[in-house]
């Protein structure tokens, strides 16, 4: 319910951005598809159709370009469900690392060499009004992940299960503490005119070794905006970060870690 309230109190701003678009793509964070704790909860994701279905007649479409297999974490997250409860909005599942069409985008190596990653083309799709539906959450690198960066590197792409040669394209951002920073702010440049709402979902956050091995925390919350990088803002004072640690070196991530929400 919470998740539903956070988008009703902001649908002045949501729904003539709503209108202008032809179909809709939740983007989901399904980072560890065998730990629910990481991944969009389903309850999150009906919420988010509570919203639109009044609003919004479809097609929406579900999507994750995961590090690992995206169609593993629909079914160890229950996914089918949103998709049979809400027929009329033509739902669907879509893995868009099988999907495999892309955008061609230029970010740096460990030497600051300039180096091509593939793109998810559905969220590049200036018909597409794009939700960004993730949680708060605590991160190994960058000390927070919340909206940003659950668009920003949920949109390279990696090859498909059984395809040769293999290909990893979000591997190519981990390229050292600086340049995977520098490497986010030039993605999320190129991503942010595309993006519709960002929604924060902290019913129940993660806190210590994010974003797949942290523990829960009852923060039972929900954040919204059409500004992705004011929701995040908010999501890191309810956690008790303070921005200014978003984003340092690796050395300090420990120690910012144990900073409890």
């Amino acid at each position: 319910r919470s998740v539903c309230d956070a988008l009703v109190a902001i649908d002045d701003q949501v729904r003539p951005l709503l209108k202008l678009k032809k179909h809709v793509v939740i983007k989901i964070n399904n980072v560890e598809p065998k730990t629910p704790l990481a991944c969009t909860h389903v309850d999150a994701l009906m919420g988010i159709m509570d919203y639109l279905a009044p609003r919004f007649k479809g097609p929406v479409v579900i999507a994750e370009a995961s590090a690992r297999d995206s169609l593993e974490g629909f079914e160890n997250n229950h996914y089918s469900r949103v998709a049979a409860e809400f027929k009329s909005q033509q739902v669907s599942l879509v893995d868009l690392n099988r999907e495999g069409k892309y955008e061609i985008f230029s970010i740096v190596d460990a030497n600051i060499r300039p180096i091509p990653v593939r793109l998810a083309a559905r969220l590049l799709d200036p018909d597409a009004f794009v939700v960004c539906s993730t949680m708060l959450k605590t991160h190994n690198a960058v000390v927070a992940t919340l909206s940003v960066k659950n668009m920003v590197i949920g949109t390279p792409l990696h090859s498909a299960p059984g395809d040769t040669p293999e290909w990893h394209d979000k591997r190519k951002y981990h390229a050292g503490p600086h340049q995977m920073n520098y490497n986010m702010a030039i993605t999320a440049a190129r991503l942010r005119p595309h993006w519709g709402v960002a929604l924060i979902d902290g019913y129940e956050g993660m806190e210590g070794n994010g974003p797949s091995a942290g523990t829960a925390v009852p923060s039972h919350i929900a954040l919204a905006s059409t500004d992705f990088f004011a929701a995040d803002r908010v999501g890191l004072e309810t956690m008790g970060i303070p921005a200014y640690a978003v984003g340092r070196s690796e050395e300090h991530t420990s120690e910012l870690q144990s900073l409890r929400h």
